[in-house]
């Protein structure tokens, strides 16, 4: 894993399935590496927020679990 985090707008437009397809398989593929954007990311898709606070999993986001 880089240092990198998803930006809170990429993980809306993601959740949202407003992202082109290749972004969101980039997105993706992140996600399986870093708990901490999938975390968000699953926040996101549950509550329609992708801030950094509040809870959310732990664990990875299944590849287009999140759609």
């Amino acid at each position: 894993m880089t240092g990198w985090h998803a930006p809170d707008d990429l993980i809306t437009r993601y959740t949202d399935g407003g992202l082109p397809e290749p972004d969101a398989w980039s997105l993706e593929k992140h996600l399986e590496g870093c708990a901490a954007c999938a975390a968000r990311t699953s926040r996101a898709a549950r509550t329609g927020t992708a801030g950094a606070g509040g809870g959310g999993v732990g664990g990875a986001v299944g590849v287009g679990g999140v759609r």
